[in-house]
This record gives structure tokens, C-alpha cells and sequence, in this order.
């Protein structure tokens, strides 16, 4: 499916024409460019970074789609289930609710079966409570009303009017004093008076049967607002009132000028909700970091595996030179050998990747020192460096001590090569160690839960 989906991204790509934009956005991430560079040959790069880029694509575009129908489907309520313990008692929940269950009686000597509802009044509160209540409910409004004044005896800014106390079910409702006070908590200048005024406002607290009224005392100051924000302020009024004048219209009529003072309006920008902005922010930062991930293990997993074939690359190769082969020979009948085994559905192997690049860069006409010499670096691992360096000599020295030379370093590489196998068991081990901690606390818990539920 995915195949399928990197095919038709590609598709699309070309029909609109913007594969010049497509490269250039490649060109923003380096590493993928080095790491194909490593892992493919020359004619395989730009088909294999095509790929990837499609391939990535595609993920967001199934990443996108598969949260903007999360976001659509609407979360379940959880079903609240009815609890009867001690076969003839109702848990009742601190708010009312409707119940039903079933009663079983005898009846003239048989069993009769019934359902019955019933509806759960509120739980009563205790005078403990009461009291805890209240105690709550009056040092949040105390601490909440007076907002961003220095205190009730100083009014000179917004009021904050809170609609409920966080963290419980108590709901708050206002009693304001009449024209000094709006709704949202603005003060209203144009009816207060310039010495300021005296006045109360009443908060009314109800959480199911339980009721109270708090009465707070405030003093608002005379207006002492700057000339531009008081400008602000009588032109805001204005078109408040206006709009209340209009309260049966269909089309509100807004004002363009305001005594000396002309206005036009404009639409607000909307704010995007939050999760627009996690999907902006996951897609920005999020995946290029797991892509950046995945370079480094497919390149140390590529560095690996050149590690672990060494030792039967060169075997190989002395058994080759053995029979009279030379360089090219040798190279030639390793890179054939190996396309017949990925023919059969064998793995890559990197180390005959870079064979069959060194071939081709003989057979276009590049010296075979040459040639080893790239070998050996685009490995870039010191083995390799070594084997081209040791069959480099050979080419100029002549081949006396040559497979003598190889012996040796096969021995050292066999030798690397168990001490390595040993390094991947212990980390295999480290690896598994949690899961093994997991997996005896969980054998634990099934011995010691019975004795504690015994006692």
C-alpha cells in the first residue's frame, strides 16, 4: 500500500510539474542526501532519495488525515453504572441521579422478577461541610473579585466576575449595582459619578441544596484614565449603546463617527484552536527529528554490517587471488556472485555494493589503484583503508608475501569479529533487562497478592 501511495505522490509531483521544487526541498536536508550517498550506488541515488521523500510525504499526509478524524469523531461519556453492595443497599453519589435494578421476590411460592427506577435526590450536606463550603467559596472571591485593583476600597479597573470555583461544583451569579457596573466587569464612566461613588455588588454561590449570598462593599475611584484611552472608552460606550438600540434588528448599523471622532471597522483575524497548532508544531519539529533518526541507524546499521562481513570479504578475496586472479578478476567474479544471490531474493550487503562501484569505476576506465583506494574510503572503516592499502603494495611491490599478508589480516579480522559478536550479545542482554524486571515484579504481585487478600 505505502508502494503504492510513494508511486502516485510521484505521479502527482510530475503531472503538476514542480520536480525543481521537489529537489530544492531535499536540498534543506543534508543528512538524508549524505545518507543515501553512503547506503546506494551512484545510478541508485536519485531513485532511492525520490522514494524516501515520497515515502515521507506520505506519512504526514496519513498523519494529517488520521488526526483531523480524530478530531471530528466525538469522545464517548462514560456510562456511570449503578452499585449495589450488601445485596440490599444503593450507593448513592454525592448528585442526584436516576438508577435501576432489579428485585426478585416470592410470590405464592415462585420467584417474580422486577425492574424498578428510581431517581437519587442529592446527598445532604453536613454541617461540617456547610461550613467548609463556605469557608472555600468567600476566599475565592475574595482573592478573584477585585481582579487587577489593589484592593475593593480602590476601584479603578475591570472587576473580575468569576463564574464558578475551579475544582468544584459551585456556581457563582451576580447582583450588580444599576449603570456602574457592566455584566463582563467594565466599569461604566459615563454614569459614575467624578468624586467616584459608594456602592455593592452581590455574589450569589449555589451547588446543589447548598445556597449563600456575599455581599462585597466597593468604592470606585473618579475616572483618572489618560485622554487617549478615555477617548477609547467613550467611543467603546457609543457603540455598545448603539447596538442596544438595534436589539430587534436583523443588520446592526454600527456608527462612523462618534463625535469628534471618525471610525471604521475591520474583521478580526481568527485565532486557530490548539489542535491546528500541535499538528503545525508536531509536523514542523517532530518528523524531521525521527528522520534524522533514521538516518543515523540505517548508516550505523550500514557501518555494522561492513564490520561483520569483513573477515569473509577478505577469505573470499585470498581464495580469488589464490587461484590467479587479479584485482579486476576478483572484483568482477564477487559482484557477479552477489547479483545472482539478490536475484534469489538474498540481502543487501553494502560491502558488495561498494565491490561492484569499484568494478564499474575499473571498467570506465579508472586505475585499479585508484579505484581500490576510493574502496577503501567510501568503507570508512580502518579494515578497509587496510585491505586496499595491503593490495595497492601488492600492485606496485609485486606479490611476494602478498597472500601472506592477507592470512594475517583474516586471522585479526575473525579474531575482531568474536569479539564484536560478544559486544552485540551483552548489549542484546542490556536491552532485555528491562523487560526481565518487568516481567518479575508482575510474577511477584501474582505470589504476594493472594497472601495480603487472605488476611
Amino acid at each position: 500500500m505505502m508502494e503504492k501511495l510513494e508511486n502516485y505522490i510521484w505521479s502527482v509531483v510530475k503531472k503538476l510539474r514542480i520536480q525543481s521544487w521537489f529537489w530544492k526541498m531535499t536540498e534543506h536536508f543534508p543528512g538524508t542526501k549524505t545518507m543515501v550517498t553512503s547506503l546506494y550506488r551512484k545510478q541508485e541515488q536519485e531513485e532511492q532519495l525520490q522514494k524516501i521523500w515520497c515515502k515521507r510525504i506520505g506519512f504526514i499526509l496519513i498523519f494529517l488525515l488520521t488526526a483531523f478524524l480524530f478530531l471530528l469523531i466525538p469522545g464517548e461519556e462514560e456510562k456511570e453504572e449503578t452499585t449495589i453492595c450488601d445485596e440490599s443497599t444503593i450507593l448513592r453519589e454525592d448528585t442526584g441521579k436516576e438508577v435501576s435494578f432489579d428485585f426478585i421476590t416470592q410470590v405464592q411460592g415462585e420467584d417474580k422478577k422486577e425492574t424498578i427506577t428510581l431517581y437519587l435526590d442529592d446527598r445532604e450536606f453536613t454541617p461540617e461541610e456547610f461550613l467548609q463550603l463556605d469557608k472555600l467559596c468567600l476566599t475565592y472571591l475574595n482573592e478573584k473579585l477585585k481582579g487587577n485593583n489593589q484592593s475593593l476600597e480602590k476601584v479603578n479597573s475591570s472587576l473580575n466576575f468569576v463564574a464558578e470555583v475551579p475544582q468544584t461544583g459551585i456556581e457563582i451569579s451576580w447582583i450588580l449595582p444599576e449603570n456602574y457596573i457592566r455584566e463582563e466587569g467594565s466599569l461604566n464612566y459615563m454614569e459614575i459619578p467624578k468624586e467616584g461613588v459608594q456602592t455593592s455588588v452581590v455574589a450569589q454561590a449555589k451547588w446543589r441544596n447548598w445556597e449563600k449570598e456575599y455581599t462585597f462593599p466597593i468604592t470606585i475611584e473618579s475616572n483618572n484614565l489618560p485622554q487617549g484611552e478615555w477617548a477609547v472608552y467613550q467611543i467603546k460606550a457609543a457603540i455598545l449603546e448603539k447596538v442596544e438600540q438595534q436589539n430587534a434588528q436583523k443588520q446592526i448599523a454600527l456608527p462612523t463617527k462618534i463625535g469628534d471622532y471618525s471610525v471604521r471597522y475591520e474583521e478580526s483575524e481568527k485565532e486557530k484552536s490548539p489542535p491546528v497548532y500541535l499538528l503545525v508544531f508536531l509536523i514542523i519539529f517532530f518528523f524531521p527529528i525521527i528522520w534524522k533518526k533514521e538516518e543515523r541507524k540505517k548508516i550505523e546499521h550500514r557501518q555494522q554490517q561492513l564490520q561483520l562481513d569483513y573477515p569473509e570479504f577478505i577469505n573470499k578475496s585470498m581464495l580469488l587471488f589464490n587461484a590467479g586472479l587479479t584485482i579486476r578478476g576478483c572484483f568482477k567474479r564477487l559482484g557477479e556472485e552477489y547479483q545472482r544471490n539478490l536475484q534469489k531474493g538474498g540481502e543487501r550487503r553494502y560491502v558488495y555494493e561498494e565491490v561492484l562501484t569499484a568494478y564499474q569505476e575499473m571498467t570506465n576506465g579508472a586505475s585499479e589503484a585508484a579505484a581500490m583506494e576510493h574502496f577503501g574510503k567510501r568503507c570508512r572503516q580502518l579494515s578497509y583503508l587496510r585491505y586496499a592499502s595491503i593490495i595497492n603494495q601488492n600492485m606496485k611491490k609485486g606479490t611476494e608475501g602478498f597472500i601472506a599478508l592477507l592470512e594475517t589480516e583474516a586471522s585479526d579480522a575473525f579474531e575482531k569479529r568474536k569479539e564484536l559478536s560478544r559486544q552485540m550479545g551483552e548489549t542484546a542482554g542490556t536491552k532485555l533487562l528491562l523487560p526481565m524486571m518487568l516481567m518479575f515484579g508482575i510474577v511477584i504481585a501474582i505470589i504476594i497478592m493472594p497472601a495480603f487478600m487472605a488476611m
